[in-house]
């Protein structure tokens, strides 16, 4: 009896410390390729494109400018608020980097928007692609500094995250053979035209 006492009693000490912690809702995806921001849903469902499939097909080495909004609610009692949050994405699987979302306002008298938009201050993620289709896995994360320790809390479809892809058109460079004709061209230009001031 004594044991079931206990569990009870840790199980609802787990649930009452999970309800203090707030958490993230509303994530967003935003872009651009220098011409405004394009919102795409991540964890919402709106009139926005979902982040997936193919989101924008770009020339190398040319802008993909990457940017995100999410919302945060509070956690009860003792909670007081986050101390961070990001952006956390990954391109083809490869190591995660972070884009910090400041504070950008408040929504109501209790949750908290936090937004970077894809400008010049976000991430590039364009101009390191090389050519051929790309997968960029994007997951919000945020940090609380909860009394008595803190925690990080993630805004991530599962643990899977949202992906979509982005296509990277290689530059297209001369042949050497087209150059060539090009210039022996000029020349023969320049030849005729010396010859016609002789003349």
């Amino acid at each position: 009896m004594k044991i079931k006492k206990i569990a009870a009693l840790v199980l609802a000490s787990a649930l009452s410390t999970a309800s203090m912690a707030g958490g993230l809702f509303d994530g967003f995806v935003l872009t651009s390729t220098g011409s405004g921001n394009t919102w795409y849903d991540a964890s919402s469902s709106t009139a926005n494109p979902d982040w997936t499939g193919l989101v924008a097909t770009i020339n190398q080495g040319g802008s993909f400018l990457l940017g995100a909004q999410v919302t945060s609610w509070p956690g009860q009692g003792v909670w007081n608020g986050f101390d961070a949050v990001s952006l956390v994405y990954s391109i083809d699987g490869g190591a995660a980097q972070s884009l910090n979302l400041p504070f950008a306002r408040n929504v109501n008298a209790s949750d908290d928007q936090w937004e970077q938009l894809a400008s010049s201050s976000s991430a590039n993620i364009g101009q390191s692609l090389s050519a051929g289709l790309h997968t960029v896995n994007v997951r919000f994360q945020a940090v609380d500094n909860a009394v008595g320790g803190s925690g990080t809390v993630w805004l991530d479809n599962g643990g899977n995250g949202w992906s979509a892809n982005v296509n990277v058109i290689a530059a297209s460079v001369p042949e050497p053979a087209s150059t060539a004709l090009f210039l022996a061209g000029l020349g023969v230009l320049g030849f005729l035209g010396a010859r016609r001031k002789q003349g």
